[in-house]
């Protein structure tokens, strides 16, 4: 049998040896580098301590002192985007957390717990505790989720919307209380969102009235009055300022052959008219020869009637 020279391998953990205040590095591929030991405040010369002031130290009303090392200051932390500091960590770690065990508890029906049946859901309620998720998606009788008591309904919640809720959580269909409860409930929302509306286009209606221009003809605000002030701050034809049919702003008028309908591309725009000279315009399909035709018809009775005088 030949001989094999066996060498000593070294084990994986002398990677982690420590060389005094400083540990070397785990990785080899390259020189070895120490961690340089902190010199105190003697590194903060010149620097404002005010701004490099961690989130947790930082006073409240609540905490004068602030709240390092207290669950709090791992928020704070978290709220100020920055790491936290040790004794925050630890603190957070270590805060106790209470589950709902409830349902663990063996009975002699259940000598394994009740988790996940309806049972089990009982128990957290008589515990006074939130139920677990899978006692909160066991499923009850058909059609009496709503019936379920919580920590905030002890009699269920039968005839309430948030009993709706619980029928649709359950994939069920909705008792008629229940039903009815969320339609009133959605009636009382939609009158009371209708009516914050009303009041909000009362107080706004100017905003409201050049936004509906600027969609409609694609005119800003500042070309519309740019425009009126063209015209001499009345309608291009009667000069009226009043716009009539109880509207805000004047009629914008716009070529119906380049943009048929109630909308316009923004370029046929022609001027800004009140609403009788804008609807007298329609009337004539925008036909020049029919309306010197109807001047003329006018100035011609006219005349007669002078004449029969």
């Amino acid at each position: 049998m030949n001989n094999v020279t066996l060498r000593p391998q070294l084990a994986h953990s002398a990677r982690s040896l420590t060389c005094g205040n400083g540990r070397i590095s785990h990785n080899n591929n390259g020189p070895r580098r120490r961690r340089q030991p902190s010199r105190g405040m003697a590194d903060c010369v010149g620097v404002d301590v005010t701004e490099i002031t961690p989130a947790c130290a930082r006073p409240t009303q609540r905490r004068p002192n602030g709240s390092t090392g207290t669950p709090a200051g791992y928020k704070a932390h978290q709220r100020n985007g920055e790491a936290a500091c040790r004794a925050c960590t630890t603190a957070a770690s270590q805060r106790p957390r209470r589950k709902p065990v409830a349902c663990l508890v063996p009975t002699p029906d259940y000598p394994d717990g009740r988790r996940g049946t309806d049972a089990g859901y009982m128990a957290h309620f008589e515990a006074g505790e939130n139920p677990c998720k899978p006692c909160r998606g066991s499923s009850p009788a058909p059609g009496a989720a709503c019936a379920r008591p919580t920590l905030k309904y002890p009699e269920g919640r039968t005839g309430a919307q948030s009993g709706y809720s619980a029928h649709r959580l359950a994939g069920e269909s909705a008792c008629d209380p229940c039903r009815l409860a969320n339609n009133a409930d959605t009636q009382v929302r939609q009158a009371g969102r209708a009516e914050l509306q009303r009041r909000h286009y009362a107080a706004n209606r100017e905003m409201y009235a050049y936004r509906a221009i600027r969609l409609k003809y694609t005119l800003t605000k500042d070309q519309y009055d740019a425009l009126l002030q063209a015209q001499g701050g009345g309608c291009a034809i009667c000069g009226t300022d009043k716009p009539g049919n109880r509207a805000l702003l004047l009629n914008v008028d716009h070529d119906h052959a380049c943009c048929p309908g109630h909308k316009s591309c923004g370029k046929c725009v022609r001027g800004l008219l009140c609403a009788r000279c804008n609807v007298g315009l329609g009337a004539f399909s925008d036909n020049p020869d029919r309306m010197v035709a109807a001047a003329a018809y006018l100035v011609t009775r006219k005349e007669a009637g002078a004449d029969a005088v």
